[in-house]
């Protein structure tokens, strides 16, 4: 990945899911916003089912949230 053409880091919704309530969870998230960032990536968050996850993203910086919370997902 360090080598790679990318532009976004994804970051799964395993770890979003519980990171009001597990301090793992919030302690990788926002690793892993911080090695983004380090990379010059933007960061999603895949997962975001609820304002109270969506502000804690928000607190640790992450650029962009996908989830019910957001918009439920439409057929194309």
């Amino acid at each position: 990945m360090k080598k790679m053409s990318v532009a976004y880091l994804k970051i799964d919704g395993m770890f979003i899911k519980d990171i009001v309530v597990d301090k793992v969870s919030y302690t990788m998230v926002k690793s892993i916003n911080e090695i983004g960032k380090v990379m010059g990536l933007k960061t999603i968050a895949e997962f975001v089912e609820n304002e109270k996850i969506l502000q804690v993203l928000q607190e640790i910086g992450v650029d962009y949230a996908q989830g019910y919370h957001i918009h439920k997902p439409e057929a194309l």
